[in-house]
């Protein structure tokens, strides 16, 4: 969904975050009759709106390439202890975890915005592009605005 979001086809996205790992095969199983015996097959493959294919991770290493997936518009990794605690964030925020929660046990931990973005380099990347576009298409608005104001007050020729 997010490739098909941001590819140039579309452009509707920007993606924040790591290249994705790139599945690219929609694969069936068929079960054969007798003896138990299965056949994987491939059936599709995953294209993006503009016809570049969704290549997988695993192809694209074995010929030294490092194209696969969909790649993030910004890139931002995350170190393992970054993943651990964002991870750890996230579960305390589920509602579906709360909703399971037995009230005799510890109680639910639930953390503030400030919290959740300290955790989640991605998340608070994500809402400065989010916050950047905004003011950028207000910025927009008030140009156009201001064109269309002397445009009115400009003497007829």
């Amino acid at each position: 969904m997010a490739g098909a979001l941001a590819d140039p086809q579309h452009n509707r996205a920007i993606l924040v975050g790591e290249r994705t790992h790139g599945k690219g095969v929609v694969q069936g199983i068929t079960h054969h009759p007798g003896g138990g015996a299965q056949l994987k097959y491939t059936m599709a493959y995953y294209h993006l709106p503009s016809g570049q294919r969704v290549e997988s991770r695993d192809a694209m290493e074995k010929q030294g390439r490092k194209d696969w997936g969909v790649a993030p518009n910004v890139e931002v990794e995350l170190r393992s202890d970054e993943l651990r605690k964002m991870s750890e964030v996230q579960r305390d925020n589920d509602v579906l975890v709360k909703a399971d929660h037995d009230s005799g046990t510890a109680p639910l931990k639930k953390h503030t915005m400030e919290e959740t973005l300290r955790a989640d380099p991605q998340l608070a990347v994500g809402v400065l592009v989010v916050k950047s576009k905004l003011i950028e298409m207000q910025s927009e608005k008030s140009r156009m605005a201001n064109r269309d104001s002397e445009r009115r007050r400009a003497p007829p020729l």
